[in-house]
């Protein structure tokens, strides 16, 4: 059977690699690069990201599909860094502790963070597919919290479009991002 794949992302690429075992595959994209939003470019041999991307520790699917293509040896790990600018400083938000003494939220303000950091692993996403992250946050979090720690992150990522976000979409990245350790975040790129 002949398929077309529109789209050479990730997602476009691993439906024709799979297809391709049993089908004649075209595989058609805009753009004269392929990867989409994992694409890179190079300036004096150096590989740039495009946009920032990377995979995490409990990434399962990935891995077994990277180790099923002969490549999971070219996955690196490195710990990732996070800052937040506020009261014109940067603070770094990489481990628990530097969370801990962020002085933008108040100790009750971190208890809530916690709690939702706990609750986002149990959490059923479709429950929360239909209601907006900041007013999820709002309600049960409080001002303080979406202003201070979430909206700039919504706002960096979204810009204008940061209050169509689901809550969904944010307790999805915040279970992911609830396994780091006191050494921080490891990313695999």
């Amino acid at each position: 059977m002949k398929i077309a794949v529109i789209g050479g992302g990730l997602t476009g690429l691993v439906a024709a690699y799979r297809l391709v075992q049993d089908h004649e595959v075209d595989l058609f994209e805009k753009m004269p690069f392929l990867g989409g939003c994992l694409s890179s470019y190079t300036i004096n041999n150096y590989s740039i990201e495009r946009y920032y991307h990377h995979c995490f520790s409990g990434d399962f699917s990935l891995f077994a599909l990277i180790t099923e293509m002969g490549l999971i040896d070219k996955l690196e790990w490195k710990t990732g860094t996070t800052g937040y600018y506020a009261g014109n400083r940067i603070y770094r938000l990489n481990t628990p502790l530097e969370i801990l003494l962020y002085p933008e939220l108040s100790l009750m303000d971190k208890v809530k963070l916690a709690r939702l950091m706990f609750k986002a692993k149990k959490t059923d996403l479709k429950t929360l597919d239909d209601i907006p992250a900041e007013q999820y946050i709002k309600k049960n979090l409080g001002e303080n919290i979406y202003s201070s720690f979430f909206e700039p992150l919504l706002k960096s990522k979204f810009g204008e479009r940061r209050k169509e976000i689901s809550a969904a979409w944010l307790f999805g990245r915040i279970a992911i991002r609830s396994n780091r350790g006191v050494s921080g975040e490891h990313l695999g790129y």
